[in-house]
């Protein structure tokens, strides 16, 4: 799209009464730029009937264009200032006109309605530009580009994303593109309208999330899936494909999104799909969508049957280990590993042997007897277990809660 060169101030007044006041000689760009009285300036002894007219409207014009909406440029704290200086120079200049309108507006005769209206419509075009138009456009700006730089920064943009359009998101948010405006206020980046211009795409670590509390859950539950759990599992995965955007569906399949390493699949192995999936033919699009689905269906299964397998082998190997038939969980062992412990140093003869979980309980050997007896923390000799206890007796071991 060609730059339109923004218009004059006076380029839109068409009016009759618009026409009139081009002969008066108000000089508006003065009004705005050296203020009312620098541009009135007396050279004469005294001035004339003509110039006081014509300083009085230029005051009323100063006036005016001092009163004219102005942008909140606070609303886009990322907005690079090339591309706000860019803007202001259109909004200074339907500021200027807009302020000129509203003076002849005044000044009309009182039976001029057309050229009244047609000033009251313009006024009304130029402030919908400056407090609507072009905010609305700044707004949906932010939101598509937003936390560009610092989530580039974190490696949070997707590397199946184009490097064509991150260069361009890169140079639009740093202020390196300067947008195109037209006289109408629409805003362009090198020919393309807002709503034209790539998205950001981010790494999918949703689905890898989802991906991988599936395998965790299948490892745990130490089951293998019947036919109809795959199934199931299948059908709800590729629900949750078909949600994803083209860049979703790519950054799935091809990046690390589970942070285990290695991606569901190998980008080399799909190089046609990834073109076609990224080009311009509109079969080929849906074919290489179709085929990429399947396969990224097809690993993940793979990957959630290998988990449930080797959660199931891993159940059957402590079951081994405990006859019971119990599994242990961590707490069990952890108790289990004390007390082994601590059965250990009765054996030895250890000088003081704590109970599991009474500190007031402590055996102590007596080398005299080769036996233990109970006394408390403080080496005080129990009054209710007062007796002399081999270390592997039964009694000791339910003493101490062995």
């Amino acid at each position: 799209m060609a730059t339109t060169k923004n218009p004059s101030y006076f380029s839109n007044l068409k009016t009759p009464a618009a026409n009139m006041a081009y002969g008066t000689g108000i000089n508006v760009f003065d009004a705005v730029s050296k203020g009312a009285s620098s541009a009135g300036k007396i050279t004469k002894s005294g001035p004339t009937q003509e110039e006081l007219e014509k300083q009085r409207n230029e005051e009323i014009v100063a006036k005016n264009l001092e009163s004219a909406p102005q942008i909140n440029f606070s609303r886009f704290p990322d907005l690079p200032q090339s591309m706000r200086e860019k803007i202001m120079e259109l909004v200074k200049n339907k500021g200027a006109e807009r302020g000129y309108m509203t003076h002849m507006q005044k000044n009309s005769g009182d039976t001029d309605f057309i050229g009244k209206s047609e000033l009251t419509q313009q006024i009304g075009m130029n402030e919908d530009l400056i407090k609507n138009h072009i905010p609305n456009q700044l707004k949906k700006l932010q939101a598509k580009f937003e936390g560009f730089n610092e989530d580039a920064d974190n490696d949070m943009v997707s590397s199946m994303m184009s490097s064509e359009d991150k260069a361009l998101i890169s140079n639009i948010v740093s202020g390196n593109i300067i947008p195109d405006l037209d006289e109408n206020g629409n805003m362009s980046f090198n020919g393309m309208t807002i709503d034209d211009l790539p998205g950001v795409e981010l790494t999918n670590y949703e689905a890898g999330s989802a991906m991988l509390q599936n395998f965790t859950s299948a490892y745990d539950n130490g089951v293998l899936l019947t036919e109809n759990k795959q199934a199931l599992a299948r059908t709800n995965f590729k629900q949750s494909l078909g949600k994803f955007s083209d860049n979703d569906l790519l950054s799935t399949g091809f990046e690390d999104t589970m942070s285990l390493g290695a991606p569901l699949l190998n980008p080399a192995d799909y190089q046609d799909q990834i073109n076609a999936l990224r080009g311009n033919d509109p079969a080929a699009k849906v074919q290489a969508k179709k085929d990429l689905k399947l396969a990224i269906e097809n690993a993940y299964m793979d990957k959630l049957n290998q988990q449930a397998q080797a959660g199931f082998d891993n159940k059957e190997k402590d079951e081994e280990n405990n006859p019971n038939g119990n599994t242990e969980t961590n707490s069990q062992k952890i108790k289990r590993l004390r007390i082994e412990s601590r059965k250990k140093l009765l054996s030895e003869n250890a000088g003081t042997v704590p109970s599991y979980n009474d500190e007031n309980i402590i055996a102590k050997y007596n080398e005299e007897t080769g036996k233990y007896f109970i006394v408390d923390k403080d080496n005080n000799v129990s009054k209710v277990h007062d007796g002399f206890y081999e270390a592997d007796s039964e009694e000791l071991l339910n003493i101490l809660n062995f």
